[in-house]
């Protein structure tokens, strides 16, 4: 198996693969727009990559040809807390996928968010799960990220064994 590393920056997303004493990039993705999170299933080599589009949103893509073509998914939702008395929709919107992780099912995924929750997929990111039992959790909102105010979820812990480049 060949080494390679996923780099996901504000400019994009990038993979490295080693090549006999060095490294080359054999994938440039989303050029110019912000991934904040990447990952390669070990299993079947698809990519899935979450990215934060400011304005338009969230976004969820997948890809099965090393990053040639793209598919886009679904991305988690929060549950539904009605309306304010002006008729505003109430509730958590989805800041940012900062997390994610191979449930070890085919297809099945695990992603961590912004503002703290941790979804689950079965179908490779078409449709996710809230984990109610840590959402509805009364000390949620004051479990914060390394990098934001917002609350994030510190407490997702992974089992798997860690990738190296």
């Amino acid at each position: 198996m060949k080494k390679s590393a996923l780099i996901s920056t504000r400019k994009g997303l990038f993979s490295l693969q080693k090549n006999g004493s060095g490294w080359e990039v054999d994938l440039l993705g989303f050029l110019a727009d912000p991934v904040t999170m990447s990952m390669r299933d070990k299993e079947t080599g698809r990519i899935y990559a979450g990215l934060n589009l400011g304005h338009f949103g969230v976004k969820f893509q997948r890809s099965d040809d090393n990053g040639k073509t793209w598919t886009e998914g679904g991305v988690p939702t929060y549950p539904d807390e009605g309306k304010d008395e002006s008729g505003k929709k109430k509730g958590k919107s989805l800041v940012q996928i900062w997390s994610l992780e191979s449930s070890g099912e085919k297809d099945g995924l695990w992603a961590g968010t912004i503002p703290g929750g941790l979804f689950h997929s079965a179908d490779g990111g078409d449709n996710w799960t809230l984990n109610e039992t840590l959402w509805n959790k009364p000390e949620r909102p004051k479990w914060l990220g390394a990098v934001t105010t917002t609350p994030a979820f510190i407490p997702f812990v992974c089992t798997q064994k860690t990738r190296t480049a």
